[in-house]
């Protein structure tokens, strides 16, 4: 209970002045290199600089807002020269993170009691107390307001200040002066939000409301008013509160800005205009401007990571690891995990867990031998003397932190060093928390040179380097590479340097028709001809199983997928273990197919010619026919054609190019000697025809319950990955579980097709231009990611505006008439031993995941070195599914966490 001194007590006596003085009113390896490097910086950069710089304009978005340091040149208010001491800025970090933590601790299903810790004002020091200016009321008045993600009310002092109010810079808010202003009633729906936020009382059946800071508090009347962000942006009844009696380190601003996560947030507020989602880029010093900008499009260069849902008032984000001089630290996970990381526009460095932060600061100090320690404050050490490097550079080491997803943040040297007194005193940027069980915190220091996205509508906090908006004919990279021609043709010698993955759990991959092929003739390379045909039938029989009534159960499935297509990336193969004892098959994997099945001796009803010994179930101890009556029988029915004979089990599906019929029963599966399953569902083909190039079968990996992944998930934990052969003479690999790969990011797996693994483009680029494509085109019928098609299918829209960039930057080459299905197309016969120069081609997936396509994935030998196409194909129009193929897919590893329901990209995973 408080006690008379609390602030609780103190609050309730202000809303009682209030109401009787009036009545209105307002994983990667511990050791493991990521990137080797240091980084030289100027000394004296480090240091405050008294001229403002207006090179850094605002977004070219119809909504955004400069930003600007409360303390510094380009402030709009106050003393531009008083800059806070470090003392300063440790004890407002100091007073809001304890705020932060306090309110992670209260008991939020207390509604209507003071939040006392609720948060306190953004620190003042090179990054914190950022302000904006935003207009309010009717006619418009413009007000500085303090920017927040840590806080939900939008509110500004407001006359007559009743209770008394903090000294503010330029006139308060008067809300008998506006036509549009409204106190909103006790019965309201935003009063009863209030009551959950913070204290709410009532003064004649007006909702009051009360908000204490760890150094501040604002009391007064919640109201609508008309908010202006731009002259094109205005929201009327927009929810606010009216600070009748405020004290507190304001700084002389006018109150506050909302950017958090509740009902009465701005962001919220403004969901049917901004769709939810908002981004800053924060003043790269205290003597430069920034920006806020709310909705538009996002920037491909962002990559994204999960809002966990551990803290429902913060933005809570997943850390993974930190790397110092390029080398990972040797942290464990759980050292994050346990009391969790919030990122926070308000306190200035970040807060680690204790054995984080010193491991950190172990690395760090190893790495900076060449420098002076000098003894440090009671809050930052390693700190350094650089008084006599003040105008020469000091070299540091590359601080990066690792957020879930894949996600690098590479820190900027004014997020690595803080100086806490001029140059005889520069410090680690980072703190300690003293433990391991409190929040950690993700400072405003180390958020600097990103555009930070908070795209709340989709769960996800977005980190784009650079800090700048890509539009639509804006340069992303402009550049082009140089492939060698002759790369373009297929080879007869097997390259076997890319060696399986160092991972307990993979497999060698070969392409079918290739010199590394265990089965076949490795010299029969199919047309392109035949190339274009197999993709057309995979293609159709794709769109037709989408297009399929899925409440027909127990139905053929007549064109459930067709067989992977073989040159070049398709017609995949893997070998694994069938049986007891284990015999060993060669089988094409397909992410686009879900029932593993090969085939089996008798063969009662015929079978393709096969390379190899056929499976005999009777000679292994371990095979099991299932009954109609189990469960994967009855799965089974709702993924193909289903029947019984004598109360066994039998399936059928169809492909676009073939068919297996047999017995579906159980048997072991031997994925490596250390990795064997016993009593996986498999389908024991006794009739099967179709281009299956003599392999025994097919590997599934796709997303039912009868699938690889799900079968395998108690080991695997849903996850897979592979890294398809760079050519037809090379080999590749792929895994099952394990860690992935920190270079690898992240986009999810969208809902729309619960049978494949859809994805969500954002766009493509050409020689390092966004091309000018609504994302509606891209939405329209959405995208597949598929193992098996060899090209990339896209809508229309989207590949007459690639052809067409592309043949623009491509008229040094000589054209040809070019293929049905492909153009442009070019004559490369006098460039056989020489290199050519192409536009690089990236497409950019939702999240900010680009994908910079390998040459071998940009241009395709249709007839030898005479007639080389774009290695893209167009859809008929915009209405048909788009694919992403193998082709495309090359030089990465590919990561389907089907547990999290992402896919990732890890560039050079092979």
């Amino acid at each position: 209970m408080a006690t008379p001194t609390s602030p609780a007590f103190f609050l309730l006596h202000v809303f009682l002045f209030l109401v009787c003085s009036s009545e209105k009113g307002h994983a990667v390896s511990a050791n493991e290199i990521t990137k080797t490097y240091f980084r030289d910086v100027h000394a004296d950069s480090l240091l405050p600089s008294s001229v403002c710089d207006q090179s850094n304009k605002v977004f070219n978005r119809a909504s955004s807002l400069k930003v600007a340091s409360r303390y510094g040149p380009c402030s709009v208010t106050g003393d531009p020269k008083t800059f806070p001491s470090a003392a300063e800025i440790v004890l407002q970090d100091d007073i809001r993170v304890k705020s932060l933590r306090t309110r992670l601790s209260m008991n939020t299903s207390t509604p209507g009691v003071l939040d006392e810790k609720k948060t306190t004002i953004p620190s003042t020091r090179y990054g914190g107390g950022y302000t904006v200016t935003v207009g309010l009321g009717t006619p418009k008045k413009d007000f500085s307001l303090l920017l927040d993600t840590g806080s939900d009310l939008t509110w500004t002092q407001c006359e007559p200040c009743l209770g008394g109010c903090f000294p503010q810079n330029g006139e308060k808010f008067d809300p008998t002066k506006s036509t549009s202003y409204k106190n909103l009633s006790c019965l309201s729906e935003p009063c009863k939000s209030i009551a959950k936020e913070s204290t709410q009382g009532c003064s004649s059946g007006t909702c009051l409301y009360g908000v204490q800071y760890g150094s501040g508090y604002t009391v007064g009347f919640l109201a609508t008013e008309t908010l202006t962000i731009t002259p094109s942006d205005v929201f009327e009844n927009f929810v606010i509160g009216c600070g009748e009696k405020n004290g507190g380190k304001f700084f002389g601003e006018s109150g506050l800005l909302g950017l958090g996560r509740s009902s009465i947030a701005l962001p919220s507020q403004t969901s049917s205009k901004y769709k939810n989602l908002f981004s800053y880029c924060l003043p790269a010093s205290s003597s430069s401007t920034g920006r806020l900008s709310f909705g538009g499009e996002v920037s491909p260069a962002a990559k994204f990571t999960p809002i966990t849902t551990k803290f429902p008032e913060f933005y809570g984000l997943d850390v993974a690891g930190i790397s110092v001089g390029g080398r990972k630290l040797p942290i464990d996970a759980s050292v994050f995990r346990t009391g969790g990381t919030i990122i926070d526009s308000g306190t200035t460095v970040t807060f680690l867990p204790s054995t984080a932060y010193s491991a950190l600061s172990s690395a760090f100090q190893e790495l900076m031998t060449n420098y002076t320690l000098t003894n440090g404050t009671s809050s930052f050490h390693p700190c350094y003397d650089f008084s006599k490097y003040a105008n020469v550079t000091i070299s540091l080491p590359k601080i990066s932190i690792f957020f879930e997803g894949g996600v690098e943040v590479d820190i900027d040297d004014s997020g690595i060093l803080f100086a806490a007194n001029g140059l005889e005193k520069v410090c680690l940027a980072f703190r300690d928390n003293g433990n391991d069980k409190d929040v950690a915190i993700f400072g405003n220091l180390q958020q600097k040179t990103y555009e930070v996205v908070y795209d709340v509508a989709k769960g996800m906090v977005g980190f784009a380097p650079g800090g700048h908006t890509v539009a639509a004919s804006e340069t992303t990279k402009t550049d082009f590479r140089n492939v060698h021609a002759n790369s373009l043709l297929p080879s007869s010698v097997c390259d076997q340097s890319n060696k399986v993955f160092n991972r307990a759990s993979s497999l060698k991959v070969v392409s079918k028709y290739g010199p590394c092929s265990v089965t076949g003739d490795s010299k029969t390379f199919p047309s392109a001809a035949e190339i274009v045909l197999q993709d057309d039938l995979r293609v159709k029989s794709i769109r037709a199983r989408l297009s399929m009534n899925s409440s027909t159960t127990g139905a053929l499935n007549e064109k459930k997928t067709t067989i992977p297509s073989t040159p070049n990336g398709g017609g995949y193969t893997v070998t694994v273990g069938l049986g007891t004892p284990k015999k060993d098959f060669s089988l094409l994997f397909d992410t686009g197919s879900d029932l593993t099945w090969t085939q089996c001796e008798p063969c009662l009803g015929g079978c393709f010619p096969q390379n190899g010994e056929k499976f005999d179930p009777t000679k292994s101890t371990s095979y099991k026919n299932l009954s109609c009556l189990s469960e994967p029988c009855k799965t089974i029915a709702k993924e193909s054609a289903q029947g019984c004979s004598s109360g066994t089990c039998l399936y059928g599906v169809e492909y676009g190019s073939g068919y297996t019929i047999g017995f579906l029963a159980t048997e072991t599966l031997t994925i490596t000697p250390s990795d064997v399953f016993e009593k996986f569902v498999i389908g024991c083909g006794e009739e099967n025809d179709g281009k299956f190039f003599g392999e025994s079968g097919l590997l599934g990996l796709g997303r039912s319950p009868i699938a690889l992944p799900s079968q395998t998930s108690s080991t695997y934990k849903n996850l897979f990955s592979y890294c398809l052969p760079a050519s037809s003479s090379s080999t590749g690999s792929l895994s099952f579980g394990g860690e992935v790969s920190t270079a690898a990011k992240f986009t999810p797996i969208t809902t729309k097709f619960p049978e494949f693994y859809g994805l969500d483009v954002a766009g493509i680029s050409v020689g390092g231009r966004k091309l000018q494509i609504d994302a509606s085109v891209f939405r329209t019928a959405g995208t597949i990611i598929d193992s098996g098609t060899t090209l990339t299918y896209l809508p229309s829209t989207a590949y007459s505006a690639l052809s067409s960039a592309f043949q623009e930057l491509m008229t040094n080459y000589t054209l040809t008439n070019g293929t049905s299905g492909f153009h442009p197309c070019y004559d490369f016969s006098k460039y056989a031993n020489d290199p050519i120069s192409i536009p690089n081609i990236s497409v950019f997936f939702e999240g900010g995941v680009e994908v910079d396509i390998d040459g071998s994935g940009i241009l395709f030998a249709v007839n030898g070195l005479k007639e080389v196409c774009l290695a893209f194909r167009g859809n008929p129009n915009d209405k048909d599914i788009a694919i992403f193929g193998n082709l495309q897919q090359k030089t990465y590893e590919v990561v389907y966490d089907v547990a999290k329901g992402m896919v990732g990209f890890a560039p050079g995973g092979c």
